[in-house]
């Protein structure tokens, strides 16, 4: 990994969201028991829904379907795909919205029992995302139909050297504003609160606080260091909750979404508007810079980092924060997964030394963990003492790797336990 990675940038001016021109062809992820409403092909619309999935697989573009394939997301997840020869430019990314009073009065009707029939309309818009910022929307939205929901959470924190979800509620701060409010009126939450960083400039803060004051939305604001954003960390921080790494928010009463999902929601909400583009923001380490696309669903990270003049071969490619460590190749499909990528020139391997018992990583450890137990006890094949040394708490930030000074494989050893769970 790099030798000194960004983990705090400077607040720029709102960079401009950059479109990416519609690659030749696009695959589209549903759930893998999806039926597929098409056949290899058929010619398709703008907007048709092309499988039986929750949520649905959405066509961004006019074209034909040529085959039913398999592919790897931004998160890691492998999903069936349907590939989808483009016969039409990209959508554009929308206009930021007013908050009208029409909106208002449409919030202010909803209730409790409309979730159900919502959730039917996001699922058709093809609203899909899981990420660490907002972990298995869908799924979440589900849970919330078998159990009491008692606090929203829209999360702008995620990589501090990058900021796409501030960024995001910056740019479209009625829309963020909006899908909080949806989401308190379709689950009856008591607590709705749109959490922002400390050090959020008042040029990206102030349109955001405007329209949480017009719709009765709490903004809030923690210190964003890494990795705050994690879903475990932020609800014990606000809510003295402790949430097992894996589970979702919803385990303990809290709906927890991003501003990228939060916009989704409320196109589909106010416009009824299907999820056909996703932000992306792209961390160059080469040169220190950050650039921000909106992406075709189903294009490919190659895609993206062509139309950047960059290599997806012979660089190093990772996934939401850096420190996680999560590799992808440049034919990941861009599809509501993780929002950020860094691209970084390939490091030579660093052999490990043996551990020096400095305790660093302990102390470094956000949840308390003993990583150079966990280390030791995949050494020895122990699961029990992987337990005792902490691996449910592990919520894979590589903190540890990072301040290690022997170089020890501190965060691939809990990945090697993590899949027998």
């Amino acid at each position: 990994m790099p030798s000194s990675p960004v983990l705090f940038a400077a607040w720029p001016p709102l960079p401009p969201l950059q479109a990416l021109a519609c690659p030749p062809t696009l695959r589209l992820a549903g759930a893998s028991d999806a039926a597929p409403r098409c056949q290899v092909g058929q010619r398709v619309q703008s907007g048709d829904v092309l499988c039986e999935s929750l949520p649905a697989a959405i066509a961004p573009v006019d074209g034909t379907i040529v085959s039913f394939e398999k592919a790897t997301l931004l998160n890691g997840h492998v999903a069936p795909v349907l590939r989808l020869q483009c016969q039409s430019p990209a959508p554009t990314w929308p206009q930021p919205m007013e908050l009208s009073a029409d909106c208002i009065r449409r919030l202010d009707r909803l209730v409790p029992a409309d979730l159900n029939e919502w959730l039917g309309r996001f699922a058709v818009a093809g609203i899909r995302a899981d990420r660490l910022s907002s972990p298995d929307l869908s799924t979440q939205l589900q849970s919330a139909l078998l159990r009491p929901i008692d606090t929203i959470i829209c999360t702008l924190l995620d990589d501090p050297s990058v900021r796409i979800n501030a960024f995001l509620a910056a740019r479209h701060a009625a829309e963020v504003a909006i899908a909080a409010r949806l989401l308190r009126q379709l689950t009856g939450a008591p607590r709705c609160w749109i959490i922002s960083d400390t050090r959020t400039p008042r040029s990206w803060r102030q349109p955001l606080h405007n329209a949480c004051g017009q719709l009765g939305i709490k903004p809030a604001s923690l210190r964003n260091d890494y990795p705050q954003a994690h879903a475990s960390l932020m609800l014990y921080t606000l809510l003295n909750r402790r949430l097992r790494p894996g589970r979702l928010p919803t385990d303990q009463g809290v709906l927890m979404l991003d501003a990228a999902a939060a916009i989704a929601l409320a196109r589909c909400f106010i416009a009824d508007e299907a999820m056909r583009l996703v932000p992306l923001a792209v961390r160059n380490h080469m040169v220190g810079q950050n650039t921000f696309w909106a992406v075709p669903v189903g294009a490919a990270l190659g895609d993206v980092l062509s139309a950047m003049g960059l290599p997806d071969q012979g660089v190093a490619l990772r996934a939401g924060e850096v420190l996680r460590d999560r590799r992808l190749h440049g034919d990941c499909v861009i599809a509501g997964a993780e929002l950020t990528v860094h691209v970084s020139p390939l490091s030579p391997p660093i052999n490990p030394q043996p551990c020096i018992r400095c305790a660093w990583c302990a102390q470094g450890c956000p949840t308390r963990v003993q990583p150079a137990g966990l280390l030791d006890a995949v050494q020895r094949g122990d699961r029990r003492l992987a337990e005792r040394f902490g691996l449910d708490a592990c919520i894979e930030c590589g903190i540890c790797n990072y301040v290690c000074p022997s170089h020890l494989p501190l965060l691939s050893a809990v990945r090697q336990l993590k899949p027998l769970e």
